[in-house]
């Protein structure tokens, strides 16, 4: 083999590994894409409809808005039930802990979301929200940042604020392994 015929076959494994890499970066831009403003609009609507069940108490439409259904399956599947088996009992679990505690306040920053991409282009949002709750005579203050989640047309708002959610989020959705979520912070605050 000639030293230009070698010159040459390096020069062409070169092109061909910069058109793969070329390609791959092309592909992944490809499904990379910014939050779109009807959809900006259905989140806010979203938040604004987990308040109101909040606020109103209705423990069933806060589920339905905070717990996907992959993530109600996972959570199922770890503990040997079924989905329908798990749904009311995570929801009489949600009204008994909601029962002992009186919610003050509670606010989700819909003027300051946060919109982000994981690292396979895939759009999520991170707003900051605050709880402020009275259990017996204690007050407490918890801050931390909700996870705007998309899937099928709908947004879910999932809590992130705390190692174990996040972890199990990850766990059902492998695309978050990368993203840091910061952890919340729960202080009690003079009355």
């Amino acid at each position: 083999m000639t030293a230009s015929f070698k010159s040459t076959a390096v020069m062409m494994r070169s092109l061909l590994l910069a058109a793969v890499f070329a390609a791959f970066a092309y592909a992944h831009a490809a499904h990379a894409r910014d939050v779109s403003a009807a959809e900006k609009q259905a989140l806010v609507a979203a938040i604004n409809a987990f308040d109101a069940a909040m606020t109103g108490e209705d423990y069933e439409t806060v589920i339905d808005a905070s717990i996907t259904p992959a993530m109600m399956k996972f959570i199922a599947d770890q503990n040997g039930a079924t989905v329908e088996q798990l749904r009311p009992a995570v929801v009489a679990q949600i009204s008994a802990l909601m029962g002992a505690i009186q919610v003050d306040a509670f606010s989700m920053d819909t003027s300051n979301i946060e919109y982000k991409q994981t690292d396979d282009g895939t759009p999520y949002a991170m707003i900051d929200t605050v709880t402020e709750m009275t259990s017996g005579s204690q007050k407490i203050k918890a801050t931390g940042q909700t996870l705007g989640l998309r899937e099928d047309g709908k947004w879910y708002l999932v809590r992130v604020s705390e190692q174990q959610q996040a972890n199990m989020l990850k766990a059902v959705y492998p695309r978050f392994n990368n993203v840091v979520f910061p952890a919340g912070k729960m202080e009690t605050t003079d009355q």
